[in-house]
């Protein structure tokens, strides 16, 4: 089993990556077109069903579909001349969460450039292309039915914002450092920006929390709104809890822009942690957790966006340029959250967070904070290496007079040894003299010697020579004797032969 999922999985890697644009389009083109053309068959199918549970008429159906796309992309609706681009944000948030997962399963294969550029363009393009859409159907139904098409510069406006946020968060942190890196910027950047996005998620879950007690101490509130609607049935008090759900993210991003410090508006009717000023307001839950005064503990709120903003820079340990990108990113989200979680209210007017507000204060609470908590972890760095390099400067000074110390004797060592070594070679140069004396003497005494001696030789050779001669004279005498007796005795033998022979 594992083996064909290794093996399947390799096919779909080992699978060439297209390099023309027909084949790029033919590609990621289906990966957006897909999701968005089964949610507007979804929206037809909830269209038809909304047409026969209320006995309308068919005819009604194209404006009704195309109305429905129109307040999914948060694009605003007109009818009867009532303007309402305060939209439920739950629906689109849904559709932000498929755009964005689709657009994760296209890049985990290796991609380009150009690739994303391709699939940036099919994710922007498509919508662009449906919204047109309805918006011809809203004109061609505004001849028969009393609503109107929005404009269309605002239309298209929401929903490309809204697209464009599925597609960067469908990238990841990893693809856009990749990115950034390619085009030569600073991938703590995106770190940065990442930052500001978990700091928005804690905001999120305290604006909650706050939401959760106006409406536990605000009960009362809740009470006399709902006694407006006794007239109603449990169909109706369905609905409004229903449509209050569908808001409840429009809600929380208005109270995390108030515990920013910033404002929440209702046409002439306005609500912060400093000051609260009421006028009749339609009636539902969400609204009635407005309270009619501001308690004098409600500004410590603001420490709670301090606290969260030095906790996020403390354990990300940002640098400047990570602190700086903290900044835009929260900016930037602030202020494309405020823009699609606000808009029209009917009669009301602009209804919402002020968005240059919270924008303003959520880069200066995520920014300033980062880029202090920079440079404070920067100095102490440098004074802890300071302090680390000062007690090796100590321990250098105290190892100088050791050295110093040991240099000395070594010093002394050496002068001592080179005082008994002049001592050794003075005492070898006085016994090389004096032996050198003592063979001196010797030699004198050796050639008086060899002058005894030599005239002992002589002696003896003279009179060696002498006896020799006397010798020889000697051996003379006896040699004429023997001859005088060989001669006397050849005469006496001369004188018998002669006899015998007579």
């Amino acid at each position: 089993m594992e083996r064909g999922k290794t093996q399947s999985s390799a096919r779909r890697t080992d699978k060439p990556r297209p390099t023309t644009l027909a084949g790029r389009l033919r590609r990621f083109l289906p990966v957006i077109a897909i999701p968005e053309l089964l949610v507007v068959l979804v929206l037809v199918v909830i269209s038809l069903a909304g047409i026969m549970f209320a006995s309308g008429t068919m005819g009604a159906l194209p404006a009704t579909i195309a109305t429905a796309w129109m307040v999914l992309n948060l694009a605003p609706v007109v009818l009867s001349d009532v303007t309402v681009s305060l939209l439920p944000l739950l629906p689109a948030m849904g559709l932000v969460a498929v755009i964005a997962y689709r657009v994760r399963r296209a890049v985990r294969t290796k991609v380009s450039v150009i690739d994303l550029a391709v699939l940036l363009a099919c994710t922007l393009f498509v919508p662009v292309v449906l919204t047109l859409i309805a918006w011809v159907m809203l004109w061609d139904a505004a001849k028969v039915f009393d609503l109107s098409p929005p404009p269309v510069w605002e239309a298209l406006a929401r929903t490309l914002l809204l697209h464009l946020i599925a597609y960067v968060l469908g990238l990841g942190r990893r693809l856009w450092r990749a990115v950034a890196r390619h085009y030569r910027l600073p991938a703590q950047l995106v770190d940065g920006a990442v930052d500001a996005g978990f700091f928005f998620r804690r905001m999120a879950v305290v604006a909650l929390v706050v939401m959760a007690g106006l409406l536990l101490f605000g009960w009362g509130r809740q009470v006399q709104m709902a006694e407006s609607f006794d007239s109603f049935g449990g169909g109706e008090i369905t609905g409004l809890l229903l449509t209050s759900l569908l808001y409840l993210p429009n809600a929380v991003i208005a109270m995390v822009a108030v515990l920013l410090g910033g404002e929440f508006v209702a046409g002439e009717a306005s609500a912060s942690l400093f000051s609260v000023h009421l006028v009749p307001l339609p009636p539902m839950p969400l609204f009635a957790l407005i309270p009619g005064e501001v308690s004098q503990w409600a500004p410590v709120l603001l420490l709670v966006a301090g606290a969260l903003a030095s906790w996020q820079a403390a354990r990300s340990r940002p640098s400047l340029v990570q602190a700086v990108g903290a900044g835009l990113g929260a900016t930037l989200a602030a202020a494309a959250g405020a823009y699609l979680a606000g808009g029209e209210l009917g009669w009301y007017g602009n209804t919402g967070p002020t968005v240059w507000l919270a924008a303003l204060l959520a880069g200066a609470w995520v920014g300033v904070i980062g880029v202090g908590t920079s440079l404070i972890l920067g100095l102490l760095e440098r004074r802890t290496t300071a302090l680390d390099a000062e007690p090796a400067e100590e321990d250098v000074e105290e190892q100088e007079p050791e050295e110093e110390s040991q240099e000395e004797a070594a010093e002394a060592e050496e002068e001592e040894s080179q005082e008994e070594a002049a001592e050794a070679e003075e005492e070898e140069s006085q016994e090389e003299a004096a032996e050198a004396e003592e063979e001196e003497e010797e030699e004198e005494d050796a050639e008086e010697e060899t002058d005894d001696v030599d005239g002992d030789e002589e002696v003896d050779e003279e009179s060696g020579v002498e006896s020799k001669e006397d010798e020889e004279d000697e051996q003379d005498d006896e040699r004429e004797e023997e001859e005088e007796k060989d001669a006397e005795d050849g005469g006496e033998d001369e004188g018998i032969e002669k006899d015998e022979r007579r």
